[in-house]
């Protein structure tokens, strides 16, 4: 588990790295769960908020950014916790409802409207939170890599298959072994989809007519 201490060295420390790789500057806003950090390409084209999943930080949609910066406004934050954005109260603030207040004052201070969401793993089900509190005020979601479950742990089992791959999924460090034997496990190989997949989240972007 990390330490708040640790958290605060990360804010300071590989800043330009993180932007370079998203390609935007990355800012801090506090929000009803802590400080947490943003990264926004700005620009008035239409709006994106990518959320991440459990474990992992909003340089997870490296590659997205890189497809689609060029067509829309792309914003990814880091959750409590996560990243570097701040520790929170692990009594309020470890939650989905929580990851939603987040995500609505992210876009809030973004003044950013009219988004489309996209969630994956973790990402989708406050993704799925987000959107039901005011449907009229999103253009869409999307959700990856979100199992269909209650939010509950004793229904976890039911979404998820039990293996030693995932038990990987809580590790902070992974031997060069192990990050081959999670992505071979957990991903798709990026060469033979990335590609096709991007073609299609364009063109279902652009409109129904275009599908």
């Amino acid at each position: 588990m990390r330490t708040a201490l640790v958290a605060r060295i990360r804010q300071h420390r590989g800043k330009a790295a993180r932007e370079a790789l998203l390609g935007a500057p990355e800012t801090f806003i506090h929000t009803r769960h802590g400080k947490i950090s943003v990264s926004d390409t700005g620009g008035d084209n239409p709006v994106i908020l990518a959320i991440h999943g459990n474990s992992a930080c909003k340089e997870a949609y490296t590659k997205f950014f890189d497809a689609f910066r060029d067509t829309h406004r792309l914003i990814t934050f880091d959750l409590p916790g996560h990243g570097v954005s701040d520790n929170a109260n692990p009594e309020t603030a470890y939650n989905i409802a929580a990851y939603a207040d987040v995500a609505e004052d992210v876009l809030a201070r973004s003044e950013a409207q009219n988004a489309t969401i996209l969630g994956w793993s973790l990402g989708g089900y406050v993704g799925l939170e987000l959107t039901a509190r005011n449907p009229n005020a999103f253009s869409g979601l999307c959700i990856t890599g979100t199992a269909p479950l209650n939010v509950v742990p004793e229904d976890f089992a039911r979404g998820y298959d039990a293996s030693s791959h995932l038990i990987l999924a809580g590790k902070q460090y992974f031997t060069c072994a192990e990050q081959h034997t999670y992505a071979s496990s957990a991903t798709a190989p990026f060469h033979l989809t990335a590609r096709s997949c991007t073609e299609t989240f364009h063109a279902r972007m652009a409109g129904p007519d275009t599908t």
